[in-house]
């Protein structure tokens, strides 16, 4: 899990597959401490670990993952086009991928979007989400990012909740990107 923060979508997996074991890494080390927190909470340390790192130079060998998720942090990155290279280096060719981010919306749809997200989240997030929003990409710039980084037989798609995803079903192992994505919508 790229960008972890405190581990949510990572621990949401794992909570769904016993089989699974999974690595989230974010560069704050005060959510990887809350991560570690909640997987020892939810009786999931044993099966989860949590480091801090760069996501442009992960610690792992070549073709090292079945599945890779990153949700909502790829408009924090600041060069994004490189975590994704990255992605795909740590990727097993034939693994699955998941990563969703917010679709930066025109000028006459923002405010309406942030007033959404705000009523979702709370008022003491707004303006998290408001500089989310505006860091976020359009599905064009996310399909140039993903062929400058060399990823492969992805799909670049829109989600009705105002993301999008870029995602590859696995063959590794498909029931791993059947629970991973189950976690996105």
């Amino acid at each position: 899990d790229v960008g972890t923060r405190v581990g949510l979508i990572a621990l949401k997996i794992l909570w769904q597959n016993e089989n699974f074991y999974a690595i989230g890494m974010d560069t704050s080390g005060i959510m990887i401490e809350r991560a570690r927190e909640t997987a020892t909470a939810w009786g999931l340390g044993e099966r989860a670990f949590f480091q801090v790192g760069d996501a442009r130079r992960m610690r792992f060998k070549t073709a090292y993952f079945d599945l890779v998720v990153s949700d909502s942090s790829l408009h924090v990155f600041n060069d994004p086009v490189s975590v994704l290279a990255e992605i795909n280096r740590v990727l097993k060719p034939k693994g699955a991928l998941l990563v969703r981010d917010f679709e930066r919306p025109g000028r006459f749809e923002m405010s309406r979007r942030i007033a959404e997200c705000s009523a979702r989240y709370g008022s003491r997030m707004r303006q998290h989400i408001e500089t989310a929003m505006r860091a976020a990409f359009t599905r064009a710039e996310i399909e140039e990012m993903v062929v400058a980084s060399g990823l492969e037989r992805v799909r670049v798609g829109r989600l009705e909740n105002g993301y999008l995803i870029i995602e590859r079903a696995g063959e590794t192992d498909p029931n791993s990107w059947i629970k991973a994505r189950e976690q996105y919508l």
